[in-house]
């Protein structure tokens, strides 16, 4: 959730955490991959933890449906100026290491929007290298959006992530 133009968790601070890389993964049910944290003592991320009002919660855990909740208050660095629990929700390991099905571009331009706005490029850079499954073939839906949250883009947005995939040599696949 780095995309803060998706939800209306506020205020939202930049944050690091410890333990923890990203990959994609597909859930049980699911024909598209998602985004997910994966356990890793050796690895460092960055994202963004935002305050969820309780009357909100029952919505976050319904969007989250796929995923575990973890706390990860000891282990996230912030500066929001607030000692507060925070959760991470991630796919359950059970799932495997992989993600079976492709990745839909308008769900990884709302990704690469959210760390161009709060990291820019060189975030954008750090959430290539700290995510695998790059391998997952791309669908490109942009041009009707299959994610339920996908954005409008700017075009030096589409072209950041445009050579994203090029760079990494993504099989992109029409949809």
């Amino acid at each position: 959730m780095v995309n803060t133009r998706t939800h209306q968790n506020r205020p939202a601070a930049v944050a690091q955490l410890r333990g923890w890389r990203r990959g994609w993964r597909t859930p049980p049910g699911s024909e598209v991959a998602v985004l997910t944290a994966l356990p890793d003592p050796e690895a460092e991320i960055e994202g963004l933890v935002a305050a969820v009002a309780p009357a909100d919660w029952a919505a976050l855990h319904a969007r989250e449906a796929h995923y575990d909740l973890h706390d990860v208050s000891t282990s996230t660095r912030h500066d929001t100026g607030t000692e507060s629990r925070i959760g991470l929700y991630a796919v359950p390991d059970r799932h495997g290491r992989a993600a079976a099905a492709p990745i839909l571009l308008s769900y990884l331009d709302v990704v690469a929007q959210g760390y161009l706005d709060h990291f820019g490029p060189e975030g954008l850079a750090r959430f290539v290298e700290t995510t695998e499954g790059w391998e997952t073939p791309v669908t490109d839906d942009r041009a009707a959006p299959r994610y339920p949250r996908a954005q409008p883009l700017a075009d030096d947005t589409r072209a950041a992530v445009d050579a994203l995939l090029s760079g990494l040599g993504a099989r992109i696949l029409r949809g």
